[in-house]
């Protein structure tokens, strides 16, 4: 995306510098007084064709908004718009950035139909897995009954299977969730949640993992702290980055859970000391499948999901997230929720 700096520069210099205009993808015109186009470069004239000098912009733009997009350059006021324009039976997603007396363009056609498709196929996986998931774990609850007195051996690969099967249905749920989310689809439901009760249920669901590491938790929640939030969305956020902390944490390593209230919100610190995040990494780990390359090594079972799952969920309930990490020394996650 252009930087709007650039555009500001040039609206001082009361001229269209070349030096810019030329060398980015995003269609740039400058604007007359009487709303045609006085210059553009070349990403434009590639896109509109010769013809678009001395054009009207509200004729040559036919996008939702361009009323609203008229009346800031008139009254040169700096805005962004984000809309669809059709050429040629085509539909085009465009990002409008209005900065007086320029107009950038970046056309992010690609971005979004490659998002589209992503979108697609996950909620095609979704819909393909989910049945016969539900119908492999009724049969293997069914034959572990039959075969109660199984020996060991027959045992731990029924144990086994339980086990991966579970895995992927639990990754199947927060494709589906996460899904849900970008479209808009999930309908947040507030209620008082004991906090306290919450995360002994979460750390309970990992009981296992923390007793095979000898981890030790520490919660220090107060018990008498409620908040009026999501109980499902929040859970999931702790659920994630908890997992995270035990997954990546040194064996007999510490993970510390703590809340602090400030007015009209609260923030939940998950400490842990385990391997941390590269620097560089950091602004990626929302990316839904991203894995950093110490997880990566560290040959810990996960999609790289969990994050973009939290982040969503935030989103829902106007909440924040933010991250602080040394390598191999440890991570600390801040999650602010509003009261």
């Amino acid at each position: 995306m252009v930087i709007n700096s650039h555009f500001i520069l040039m609206r001082m210099e009361k001229k269209m510098n070349p030096k810019i205009t030329e060398n980015i993808n995003e269609m740039v015109f400058e604007i007359a007084d009487n709303l045609t186009v006085k210059r553009c470069n070349k990403p434009a004239i590639e896109f509109f064709g010769n013809d678009i000098i001395d054009s009207n912009i509200g004729e040559m733009l036919h996008v939702q908004g361009i009323s609203s997009i008229v009346n800031d350059l008139m009254n040169e006021k700096s805005n962004i718009y984000e809309s669809k324009f059709t050429k040629k039976n085509n539909e085009y997603y465009f990002t409008i950035i209005v900065e007086p007396p320029y107009l950038i363009i970046h056309n992010k056609t690609t971005e979004m139909v490659l998002k589209q498709a992503k979108m697609d196929f996950v909620d095609l996986m979704v819909h393909e897995f989910s049945t016969p998931l539900t119908v492999l774990e009724g049969h293997l609850a069914l034959l572990q009954e039959k075969i109660s007195k199984a020996s060991p051996e027959v045992s731990n690969s029924m144990n086994k299977l339980k086990k991966s099967v579970k895995r992927l249905s639990r990754l199947i749920e927060q494709l589906s969730v996460i899904s849900s989310m970008e479209l808009k689809d999930y309908k947040v439901k507030k209620e008082p949640v004991h906090l306290y009760s919450l995360l002994v249920e979460i750390i309970e669901a990992f009981k296992s993992k923390i007793e095979s590491k000898s981890l030790n938790i520490v919660n220090k929640i107060p018990e008498s702290l409620y908040l009026e939030t999501d109980p499902v969305l929040l859970y999931r956020c702790l659920e994630n980055v908890l997992s995270n902390a035990v997954k990546y944490s040194y064996e007999k390593g510490n993970i510390y859970v703590y809340t602090r209230s400030q007015a009209k919100k609260t923030t939940f610190i998950i400490k842990d000391e385990g391997l941390g995040i590269n620097r560089d990494e950091i602004n990626r780990i929302f990316e839904r499948f991203y894995r950093g390359s110490e997880a990566v090594k560290s040959r810990s079972t996960g999609l790289g999901l969990g994050l973009s799952l939290v982040k969503h969920s935030l989103k829902l309930l106007d909440g924040s997230i933010e991250i602080k990490s040394k390598h191999r020394l440890g991570t600390e996650v801040n999650i602010t929720i509003p009261l």
